[in-house]
């Protein structure tokens, strides 16, 4: 027992001289440290402003972009920003937008139009995005996506009245009140798109669309669009809608920037496409349908036409025959008519050269 103590005494007594000897040595480190910081104040400050600015500097950054996240995502679901954009170049009429609107799991469906239009700005051609805007663009109605914030004037009540973009790229006389002028930009009039090509701007409006200093492309101009332009939906000469814009149930809750969000669009996507291509493949039948019937029926108003005219031909041909058996029954008539009369006058002269002969002998 006695030497059991004593190796447990000589353990612990070594343990507390390494812990006093470590305590010592942290001692010494600590105070080196101070009194080299205290010697090279003016060092130490600078490397202390240093890093201070640059925590504070990625402690900004860290803060900003779940701030700048979170003034997307509340400015997206104020305008009702679209979920997808479905362009088509057979266009949309309605029923394809009831055959989307009836899939489950849609939450909105907007139609609208679009085209791309030149823009003289001096001497430059500017390339113009227009848009549609119904009476609803200021109302609660779900459809009613992409919703336009109005920054200066009105919307457009009637027909001949724009809204427009005051962006950087944007000719600088987009005023409210001014004027401006469309052009095609190609061998297309602008008539077969739109019903007139001159608008007043009443209005300066910004999109949900566009959230960056790119407007896209353009196969008109110089092939990049510099701003846009919203116009009534009753100045367009279209059949048939261009986009159809869609939200879904699931999203209306979803921040855009996660991945749930993408979860949802990616897996709703295959559904859309689906239905978008069965639809646009019932407008191509039915454009096809529509355009043999017109075939069909040019082919017939062709083929009564041809019979009517082989029958006036036919017609005028009997008119004809039927006159050249007259004329020569009249002719006929007529050189017998005049031998007659030949032989009538012969015969006459004959007597009268008799009798003139026997008058003659008489009077000798």
């Amino acid at each position: 027992k006695t030497a059991g103590c004593r190796r447990l005494y000589a353990t612990n007594t070594l343990s507390i001289l390494k812990r006093l000897s470590g305590n010592m040595k942290q001692r010494a480190l600590v105070k080196d440290t101070a009194r080299e910081i205290w010697r090279t104040k003016s060092r130490f400050i600078s490397i202390f402003a240093i890093i201070l600015l640059g925590v504070g500097f990625f402690a900004g950054l860290k803060s900003t972009c779940p701030d700048m996240k979170l003034t997307a995502e509340e400015y997206f679901r104020n305008s009702h920003l679209m979920d997808y954009r479905l362009v088509s170049t057979y266009g949309f009429d309605e029923d394809d937008v009831a055959n989307i609107r009836a899939l489950e799991g849609v939450h909105a469906v907007m139609p609208a139009y679009s085209h791309d239009f030149l823009l003289l700005d001096g001497e430059n051609e500017l390339v113009m995005k227009t848009y549609s805007v119904n009476g609803s663009v200021s109302s609660d109605d779900e459809n009613n996506l992409n919703r336009p914030n109005l920054v200066e004037g009105r919307y457009p009540e009637k027909s001949g009245e724009c809204v427009v973009e005051r962006g950087a790229s944007s000719p600088k006389y987009f005023e409210v009140g001014g004027q401006i002028t469309l052009y095609s930009g190609d061998d297309t009039p602008v008539g077969d798109t739109l019903k007139t090509d001159t608008f007043t701007i009443v209005g300066i409006v910004e999109s949900p669309l566009y959230i960056s200093y790119e407007r896209g492309t353009s196969t008109i101009g110089n092939g990049s669009i510099n701003s846009f332009i919203m116009l009534p939906e009753e100045d367009y000469n279209l059949e048939v809608y261009t986009d159809l814009y869609v939200t879904l149930d699931e999203t209306q809750e979803i921040s855009p920037f996660t991945d749930a969000y993408r979860d949802a669009v990616d897996n709703f996507s295959d559904s859309l496409k689906t239905a978008a291509f069965e639809s646009v493949c019932t407008r191509y039948d039915s454009i096809v349908s529509e355009a043999e019937q017109e075939l069909a029926d040019a082919r017939q108003k062709l083929a009564v036409g041809e019979q009517k005219q082989k029958d006036e031909l036919a017609a005028a041909q009997k008119k004809i025959q039927d006159g050249e058996h007259k004329y020569n029954d009249g002719l006929r008539q007529y050189n017998e008519q005049y031998q007659l009369f030949q032989d009538t006058i012969a015969d006459s002269r004959a007597q009268i050269t008799a009798a003139e002969e026997q008058l003659n002998q008489q009077a000798a």
